[in-house]
């Protein structure tokens, strides 16, 4: 194999890598937006059902929202298996 025959299979495997990547990246982020999105609803159906808590968050040095469906999964499985 020449030189040159090599080369360009090289950047042909790279620049497939580097657009495999850019997907992923891509996914990544549209996944993180809906993660977001969905944290920023609970939060506003909280501050709705007791206002003072958006203050309390607003001061706070950090939160987080949890999601609670693979521990509802994880328990479910459990009864399931109890029963």
């Amino acid at each position: 194999m020449t030189f040159f025959a090599r080369l360009l299979s090289a950047v042909l495997i790279l620049s497939l890598g580097a657009g495999t990547a850019l997907a992923a990246d891509a996914d990544k982020a549209k996944k993180q937006a809906e993660v977001r999105k969905a944290a920023h609803a609970a939060l506003e159906r909280f501050y709705k059902a007791n206002p003072k808590l958006k203050n309390d968050v607003a001061r706070a040095a950090g939160y987080a929202v949890f999601t609670t469906y693979g521990a509802s999964v994880e328990f479910a499985n459990f009864l399931a298996a109890i029963d």
